[in-house]
């Protein structure tokens, strides 16, 4: 989980259940799961999609419904190191249904939806390990002398400012990009996240 998951977390836990707001920040948690599912995957797959998928899908990002974004995230998609098996799929491919049929362009505050929102995330988490692991966004703003630097914001929110070695991060040349850090012991693995 990174900050921006994690506040629409803090958000949910105080808001009132029979809100507006309260529904409006379920939605929101689950669309941003399934953007950042598409940054990460963007980044590392989407090279293996024929040219023509990627320039495809790389002229529709900012224009995609949640459907094509669902779509996308199952296409791009290789083994289960991101969704671990078929009801990770499924439970990512139903959302746009549940948000056209119940949500549409206005909703009725009902516990029914809810209760479905509530246990569509859940299923998401227990599928997606991703979901799971605490992250820090890394904003890349520029490379002097071997090192990259930039922000660092840790899931609680907490920014500091980063710097990493060529060798440990990677040869990047466009700037500013942003990318995620995982804790991993003593290392830190990064993973960036296109093209956001």
């Amino acid at each position: 989980m990174d900050y921006i998951l994690n506040r629409i977390n803090s958000d949910i836990d105080i808001l009132d259940v029979e809100s507006y707001e309260y529904v409006v920040s379920l939605r929101k948690r689950i669309e941003y799961s399934l953007y950042f599912l598409l940054g990460y995957l963007w980044n590392q797959n989407s090279e293996s999609l024929p040219v023509e998928k990627q320039l495809n899908l790389a002229t529709t990002f900012d224009r995609m419904s949640i459907g094509e974004v669902a779509t996308a995230i199952t296409s791009l998609t290789k083994g289960k190191d991101v969704l671990r098996g078929k009801n990770a799929r499924k439970v990512i491919e139903n959302y746009p249904g549940i948000r056209n049929t119940k949500i549409g362009h206005g909703y009725a505050l009902s516990s029914e939806l809810v209760g479905e929102l509530v246990k569509l995330y859940e299923e998401m988490k227990a599928e997606i390990p991703m979901l799971e692991n605490d992250y820090s966004l890394i904003l890349v703003e520029r490379k002097k002398q071997g090192n990259y630097h930039g922000i660092r914001i840790d899931s609680n929110g907490q920014r500091q400012k980063w710097a990493c070695p060529e060798e440990t991060f990677g040869v990047e040349n466009d700037f500013p990009r942003t990318c995620l850090m995982e804790q991993q012991g003593v290392t830190c693995v990064y993973y960036k996240l296109s093209p956001f």
